[in-house]
């Protein structure tokens, strides 16, 4: 989750990377946390891993 001012940090119409933004906000002095996650997660930002996803529910959570 990011606060909407952070949003004025992200290039127009330019692929930027969570790490990327973050290193760039820690350098500008914004606070930032992270929580550690140890369930199962994967990035859906794309086709062939929505797809995997989709795959992937029944064996870890049926």
């Amino acid at each position: 989750m990011l606060d909407q001012d952070i949003l004025a940090c992200l290039p127009d119409e330019e692929r930027f990377e969570m790490p990327d933004l973050f290193k760039h906000l820690m350098k500008v002095g914004h606070h930032t946390a992270a929580f550690p996650i140890r369930e199962y997660w994967l990035d859906i930002g794309q086709p062939d891993n929505l797809k995997q996803a989709h795959g992937d529910f029944k064996d870890v959570f049926e």
